[in-house]
């Protein structure tokens, strides 16, 4: 039960870099090195955890101990088992911001490569016109 909040401060510190990559223009890749930490510091605390379940299972198999007990441990390991796929999830989560993140920011350089296109379409023919127009003939006898 003493995880539970650790595992709650965990999905919020990914639900709010989530919310960064996606809303924040300003949100950058040194940035994206703290969603990376979070993912490192729950890989870390499922490794501390992994003997803690291994602990409980053996516990619970061994026949000495009271069905009582026995029932109870079984729910200790059930919720291990929870607090354990849900940090298993949030790691996938984290590593998935990095990508999202390639992606936004392939999405704004096509908006902007996109506009330069339309100014560039727009600009370059009357430019081409101007230079022709703006030519100085005079010292040209064939166009007399």
């Amino acid at each position: 039960d003493q995880l539970v909040p650790v595992v709650k401060s965990f999905r919020r510190k990914v639900a709010e870099e989530r919310y960064n990559v996606r809303h924040d223009e300003s949100y950058s890749v040194e940035d994206l090195h703290f969603a990376n930490e979070l993912a490192k510091e729950m890989e870390y605390l499922l490794r501390k955890m992994r003997p803690l379940g291994r602990v409980l299972q053996h516990v619970i198999d061994e026949p000495q101990i009271s069905s009582g007990v026995t029932i109870y441990l079984k729910d200790v390991h059930d919720n291990y088992e929870s607090l354990e796929e849900d940090l298993r999830d949030l790691v996938l989560e984290t590593k998935q911001l990095e990508a999202e993140f390639a992606d936004i920011q392939a999405a704004r350089r096509d908006r902007t490569m996109y506009s330069l296109t339309i100014m560039a379409s727009i600009f370059l023919p009357s430019q081409m016109l101007t230079s022709l127009w703006g030519m100085n003939f005079d010292g040209m006898g064939e166009l007399h």
